[in-house]
């Protein structure tokens, strides 16, 4: 990148003939509250003998480019936003700037802030062996249905023993080191 600054600053910047086309018209992504999240986009040069050399740039502190500088005829631009201080339903849009010797471009972007995620999957988890299913595939969503008591509230039909889903744990303790301690013993009892 910082070639590309000289280049620029002491005039010797070449604009090459053709044009950066980009894989999506608009960059989105869904992130949960309080939580970060990655996406991704590609550029591609529209002469593929002449690499494009650049750097990606926006204004939102919250947009963070992971990929600051390219330099290719295909290249993934990978990002990531920050949702501190931001609440269920929240939407926010922005864009990329794209400079490079190709010329300027820029690409909007959307994120909005999901909602929370485990209120719908107590429809979905029923069993134990359903959470644990949820637990091995998406382990956020499942310490936040446990630590939500919806666990418990869900597969209680089923229970031979009060407190079973929560190893004994008062309500109120019920935290994400206190899953992870009890998924641990779980485990390691059925082993």
């Amino acid at each position: 990148m910082r070639r590309l600054e000289e280049q620029i600053l002491t005039e010797k910047y070449r604009k090459i003939e053709g044009k950066l086309t980009f894989s999506v018209r608009l960059a989105e992504l869904s992130v949960a509250p309080g939580e970060a999240a990655e996406g991704a986009f590609t550029i591609f040069a529209s002469q593929e003998e002449i690499p494009a050399q650049g750097y990606v740039l926006t204004k939102d502190e919250r947009m963070e480019c992971k990929t600051e500088w390219f330099n290719g005829v295909q290249e993934k631009i990978v990002y990531r936003f920050c949702a501190d201080g931001l609440q269920e339903g929240d939407s926010l849009q922005g864009q990329f700037l794209i400079i490079s010797d190709y010329g300027e471009y820029t690409l909007p972007w959307k994120v909005t802030v999901r909602r929370e995620a485990a209120a719908g999957i107590a429809g979905k988890v029923s069993t134990l062996a359903g959470f644990t299913e949820l637990a091995r595939t998406d382990w956020k969503t499942a310490v936040q249905f446990f630590t939500a008591n919806r666990l418990q509230k869900s597969v209680k039909k089923k229970a031979k023993r009060p407190g079973f889903c929560t190893g004994g744990c008062p309500p109120d303790t019920i935290t994400a080191p206190t899953s992870r301690h009890f998924w641990r013993k779980t485990a390691a009892s059925r082993h």
